[in-house]
């Protein structure tokens, strides 16, 4: 992460890598792959049979007929693939290979010279949100230093852009006009701060939840392979990391997973045992059996595997003629097992909660004492059971129990434990968050912190924000806040049983939609009461009983849903506002003629005008979700009264998809104030659409200040009270200050 290239060989557990994310989210809206900082858990040095690849750059690798690398054939599908995978899909002459940057040698004067330029003529715009991406500038004055500046990014091969400010205004140089280089390739800028080091951006990890560089282009960042050799035996390491992924020469590659090694082990020189691995994908239970059984054992010794050969071999069983068995899936009920690896748990619990319940009846339930389980994910969120089980297993450590043979242990590593995580504070300027911070991990935690580690942890935080917590835990607590729940959602306050419907006679009645196809569409009916609380107290939620997948209905077709069940409920030319999003407003392309179609507020309109949508103002997703969040606001007083019911309630029987998929919605990992779109967010959506049209004011303006009110209030910000430049007023009845007589 320090942007040095270092033989994999030289890898040592706890350095920090460039990474990606392993898996593409799940939701769509545009969502891609995102650049990562993961951390080495080990390494393992094996003998595999190898491969000499080839790529259309003259670049040249070297590694196993199992291992996968980020790839797309001639299909627009991008999915790890390998030379030797047991299906289709796999790596070939003509297969593209995902790069992220161009590899660079040792720097030589000339770097050492334009280090110098950046550290005191540069500067490095990388904050993120503004829809930009990272940009180096080096601005200076024409002459020959300029001249130097461009000859150097020119030879190269840096990609720049000149600005010319021609401003008539002081600066610096005075009025003379200043010229800007700007340098805005991600994987350029990779390889200028790589090879050249200036200090002043150094510990930068710019690349943190940023999209892949170059996207889109193949001609730049996407290799194609032209020729595969075998080399024949060769020694490999296996590199295992937090992401699952790290930049090897440039490209994108993935690791292996100790557990499912442990595993295979036992199974091998073991009779009767059965182990079981599940995945919350099938895809990804067929990759892990693939890329870490199968790889593994394919390369064993053969007087090794002629002594222990193998019974049934598919593309999710090993079974060995010592009777014991090794598979993987998505569920295990039937199973009988004495090892279970439980992968990413988590994530099974936060998007698909039926299928973590089949995990907690079937699997985890056939676990019995002396047997070994292996549960680990990432936190995304306290949704479901995996929270459960951590909080049942911390208490039990907290209280320093005695563990059962039923019971689960935990196992936590703060971040100060790594040695490598501290860095020189001389330059690293401490502010308030960051000392109190600190203060409360000494008070609270009895966790004391050198200076080295403080500095490490304040540039940390100034790259990841929030995220921090997730990444970089210093407690349990704070490793489920980076992966916290979005609402503060109370089901004593905010549910009740039921309520009048149809509503009142006099009172509004608007609805809220959010579209989807393949993805659930949600509908919700809402009406308000005299104190201005809305009730949620209808809803059409349109999925197939499987978590996030849709009915797959037209929009004329869910209009005229909408109109038969306002009819069945008598409430049909009551709902006088119609809120939905913008994508319902843009013309869709058709995919058989290309051309561009009408929207979906001309269907929902053409099957009758009382449907016609109104466009929600939902550019600034922040401030929907503000409006949610007063909503939800329970006020009690000093005894802990309860004031008033929150300003919105859901009828629970009515709403059932509301209530599954919205209080517990996560928030984003890398902005807090939003929720995490890889969650089944559309009742979310639909509903905080809905309540921004209809908004609180957040915050009441204070009075306007008479003319009078503010020549006392600033007299008495420059004057003790015994030097006043005048003598207090008399006593006079009420309405003097107001006449201004004074």
């Amino acid at each position: 992460a320090n942007l040095e290239w270092i033989p994999i060989c030289d890898i040592k557990p706890g350095q920090e890598i460039v990474s990606v994310d392993e898996h593409s989210p799940h939701a769509g809206k545009g969502q891609q792959r995102k650049m990562r900082t993961a951390v080495v858990h080990g390494s393992l040095e094996v003998k595999w049979t190898g491969y000499k690849v080839t790529l259309d750059s003259g670049q040249q690798i070297i590694c196993t007929g199992r291992h996968p690398w980020l790839t797309k054939n001639g299909s627009p599908h991008i999915g790890w693939r390998a030379i030797e995978s047991q299906n289709k899909k796999k790596i070939r002459v003509g297969t593209y290979i995902r790069q992220i940057t161009n590899t660079w040698n040792d720097p030589d004067y000339e770097d050492g010279w334009f280090s110098g330029i950046i550290d005191g003529e540069g500067s490095f715009n990388c904050k993120q949100g503004n829809g930009k991406g990272p940009v180096i500038s080096i601005a200076q004055k024409e002459g020959e230093v300029w001249n130097r500046i461009v000859h150097y990014l020119t030879k190269r091969g840096y990609k720049y852009q000149i600005y010319n400010d021609n401003y008539d205004r002081e600066s610096k140089f005075g009025k003379t006009p200043v010229l800007q280089a700007e340098i805005g390739k991600m994987e350029q800028i990779f390889s200028l701060l790589g090879k050249c080091r200036p200090s002043r951006f150094a510990n930068n990890n710019f690349w943190e939840g940023r999209e892949l560089p170059g996207k889109g282009s193949v001609s730049d960042l996407w290799r194609e392979v032209v020729e595969i050799e075998p080399v024949g035996e060769q020694t490999f390491i296996d590199l295992q990391t937090s992401a699952g992924t790290y930049i090897a020469d440039g490209l994108v590659s993935h690791n292996t997973t100790f557990i499912d090694l442990l595993f295979l082990d036992t199974c091998l020189f073991n009779s009767n045992k059965n182990a079981g691995i599940i995945a919350h994908h099938q895809d990804d239970a067929k990759k892990i059996f693939e890329e870490k059984i199968l790889i593994p054992y394919e390369n064993l010794d053969e007087s090794l595997k002629a002594a222990i050969p193998t019974d049934t071999k598919s593309k999710s069983e090993l079974q060995f003629a010592n009777h014991s068995y090794i598979r993987v899936g998505t569920s295990m009920r039937s199973a009988t097992l004495q090892y279970l690896h439980v992968s990413e748990y988590g994530i099974t619990c936060a998007r698909f909660p039926d299928k973590a319940q089949e995990i907690r009846t079937g699997a985890l339930n056939t676990v019995q004492a002396g047997q070994i389980a292996f549960i680990e994910s990432t936190s995304k969120g306290r949704i479901g059971h995996f929270p459960e089980l951590w909080d049942q297993a911390y208490d039990l450590h907290k209280r320093m129990s005695k563990l059962s043979k039923l019971d689960w242990r935990i196992f936590f590593f703060p971040w100060f434990e790594e040695p490598e995580y501290e860095i020189e504070p001389t330059a690293v300027v401490f502010g308030a968050r960051e000392l109190e911070y600190f203060e409360d991990l000494a008070s609270k935690h009895n966790v004391q912190l050198s200076e080295r580690k403080k500095a490490w942890y304040s540039k940390k935080w100034e790259t990841l924000g929030p995220a921090i917590k997730q990444e970089y835990p210093s407690t349990p607590e704070e490793a489920w806040e980076g992966g916290g729940i979005l609402l503060n959602w109370n089901s004593r306050y905010h549910e009740i049983e039921e309520g009048p419907w149809p509503p009142p006679e006099n009172a509004p009645m608007f609805m809220g939609f959010d579209y989807g196809f393949s993805h659930p569409f949600s509908v919700g009916w809402y009406w308000t009461d005299y104190d201005g609380r809305i009730y949620r107290a209808r809803e059409w939620y349109g999925y197939n009983g499987n978590p996030n997948e849709g009915i797959r209905l037209t929009p004329s077709e869910i209009a005229e849903g909408i109109k038969k069940r306002e009819q069945q409920w008598g409430v049909w030319g009551r709902v006088k506002r119609r809120i939905a999003g913008s994508d319902c407003f843009a013309r869709r392309l058709n995919p058989k003629t290309g051309e561009l179609g009408p929207t979906i507020d001309f269907d929902f309109s053409s099957v009758d005008p009382l449907l016609a949508l109104e466009q929600a103002n939902d550019k600034n997703r922040v401030a929907c979700v503000a409006q949610f969040h007063e909503r939800l606001r329970i006020k009690f007083d000093d005894e802990g009264v309860l004031l008033h019911p929150p300003l919105f309630q859901v009828y629970k029987k009515a709403c059932p998809q509301f209530l599954r998929t919205v209080p517990g919605i996560p928030s984003d990992p890398h902005n807090a104030e939003d929720a995490w779109t890889d969650a089944e967010d559309h009742a979310f959506d639909e509903c905080k659409m809905a309540l921004s049209s209809w908004p609180l004011v957040l915050t009441e303006a204070p009075p306007p200040k008479t003319g009078p009110q503010r020549i006392i209030e600033a007299a008495e910000q420059r004057f003790t009270p015994d030097v006043l430049p005048w003598e207090l007023p008399p006593e006079t009845g009420e309405g003097f200050y107001e006449g201004e007589k004074w």
